[in-house]
């Protein structure tokens, strides 16, 4: 390992979260024979792996530096064990997986990989005959690399439902098998306590068996990338993780990307469950914002058969932006990374912190709040909701900006560039609809009209509607009121410091978000 190799640490908060996790990491594994090809893409994959050197067999073995924390019946883990590294004993934790609930059957995928065959190459699936729609339940059927029993953490008390009866996906307290039994009361992993007595329940197991293995195995660790749901309990869950690691590592940087339920009103949930869904997003947004370097949201799809083709390519997203920290020529370090999107902060740094664009080749934007929808039968007050639409071309300042090229051969001083990917090696995404062939990547901190009005929706809707709130969330009144004080207070620092809104009291602006 070079002196001066990046370690990063990679947490997947969730099974959308994994699924991410685990394509970004087949995409580490492709490069892996890409490497044999191209000039040096890399010095060193030891940025988001750990490496094992064999100097007599002169071989090389690698194992991804990272979490995948789950629910019971998430998933076939007995097909990602690397058996040569764990014993009986340790695997006897998962063992209760095939016996709460339903077998999970492999992949056929999965199954290949097995046998030591690898899938067809991107390359060659332009028939239409291959172009097939291809459905992964879990995120361990096409996992690639062999994980061991310090990269998963299950949970003891929540279940993965896999119901075809019921698309969200969101886990349940009781094992799938047992859910259509009548007189049993189904507690979705929703509120902000089931996510906190979770973290509470597995904290020391994460510390103590996880956290600390990897670290140990760190020689210079830097970063941290936590992926998780923002609209469940897992955003709590998250954001006790993250106060813990702000304690415990003060100066080391944290990446958030979050995640968050496109449309929820197409979920098979009653209305209470979608608005508790919509407001766990807002809370841990700002929440999370004191102990993050930069937040990144992102969406997962409301239909649960298209989360592989929208992980996917929220992976090579993923990918390239981590390509910066790897890259053999112009490598960055996060530091570099956040001081280039802060540069120009006139404002509070400790709040502006949400990318407000993540752009792919200048078409297709990733970011979740840019991409907001009003849920159906929300009720939203006179907010002016056009406001929300169309496209937003009157950034009114911005913060800073960083360009990715995936072109090595593109030399600026005000331009990052970095190595391309080789679709022939990248057999982890079966179908070219799966697949996103990132050109250009921006990313950007503004105080863009679009972006901040729809802060100013979620502000407005949580003000109008505290009281209601209180029940649903079951929460204290005074904690939606600190909630609805962090909420302006952000607005402010993006609209810096100016006023802004007139509801309850808050001071108005010049132009008001409302009907008169």
């Amino acid at each position: 390992m070079s002196h001066s190799d990046q370690e990063f640490i990679n947490i997947g908060l969730s099974h959308t979260a994994n699924h991410l996790l685990t394509q970004f990491y087949n995409i580490e594994e492709s490069i892996l024979h890409q490497q044999r090809k191209l000039n040096n893409c890399r010095e060193s994959h030891n940025v988001n792996l750990d490496v094992k050197v064999n100097q007599l067999r002169k071989l090389a073995y690698y194992t991804p530096r990272s979490i995948l924390y789950d629910t019971q019946n998430s998933g076939n883990y007995g097909a990602n064990w690397n058996a040569t590294n764990i014993d009986d004993n340790s695997l006897s934790q998962y063992q209760k997986i095939e016996t709460f609930n339903d077998k999970v059957l492999k992949s056929d995928f999965q199954k290949e990989l097995d046998e030591g065959k690898l899938p067809k190459s991107l390359i060659d699936l332009d028939s239409e005959s291959d172009q097939k729609s291809i459905e992964f339940k879990y995120w361990t059927d096409y996992n690639k690399f062999l994980l061991k029993p310090e990269n998963l953490l299950l949970s003891d008390h929540w279940y993965h439902n896999n119901q075809k009866a019921d698309n969200t996906g969101i886990p349940v307290n009781l094992p799938t098998d047992r859910l259509g039994e009548e007189d049993i009361y189904v507690k979705h992993f929703l509120h902000a306590e089931s996510g906190k007595n979770e973290y509470a329940n597995k904290k020391y197991e994460l510390w103590d068996d996880k956290l600390h293995h990897w670290l140990e195995r760190c020689d210079s660790f830097r970063h941290f990338n936590i992926i998780s749901e923002f609209d469940t309990a897992w955003g709590y869950l998250n954001n006790e993780l993250l106060q813990d690691i702000k304690d415990e590592f003060p100066k080391t940087t944290l990446f958030q990307y979050s995640l968050s339920c496109d449309d929820p009103s197409k979920l098979d949930i009653n209305q209470n469950s979608k608005i508790t869904m919509f407001m766990n997003n807002i809370i841990n947004t700002v929440e999370c914002l004191e102990n993050v370097s930069l937040l990144l949201p992102l969406s997962y799809s409301s239909d649960s058969s298209l989360m592989f083709e929208n992980t996917s390519k929220q992976s090579l997203v993923f990918q390239t932006i981590n390509s910066l920290f790897d890259n053999s020529n112009d490598k960055l370090t996060p530091n570099e990374v956040i001081r280039k999107l802060t540069f120009n902060n006139n404002s509070s740094s400790s709040q502006q912190k949400i990318l407000s664009n993540i752009n792919v080749n200048s078409k297709i934007e990733f970011n979740h709040i840019m991409n907001f929808n009003i849920p159906n039968n929300f009720q939203h007050g006179n907010f002016k909701t056009w406001k929300l639409k169309g496209s937003d071309k009157e950034a009114l300042h911005v913060f800073g900006s960083i360009d990715i090229f995936r072109n090595k051969n593109l030399q600026s001083h005000d331009k990052s560039s970095t190595y391309e990917l080789d679709k022939q090696f990248l057999n982890s995404f079966p179908t070219s609809k799966s697949f996103l062939d990132i050109e250009k990547l921006n990313l950007s901190i503004t105080n863009s009209k679009r972006f901040t009005n729809v802060l100013k929706y979620w502000l407005n809707y949580t003000v109008k509607n505290k009281k209601n709130l209180k029940n649903i969330l079951m929460m204290d009144l005074d904690y939606i009121e600190e909630i609805i004080e962090m909420q302006h207070s952000l607005i402010k620092s993006y609209n810096l410091g100016r006023s802004y809104l007139d509801v309850d009291g808050y001071s108005i602006s010049d132009e008001s978000d409302f009907d008169d």
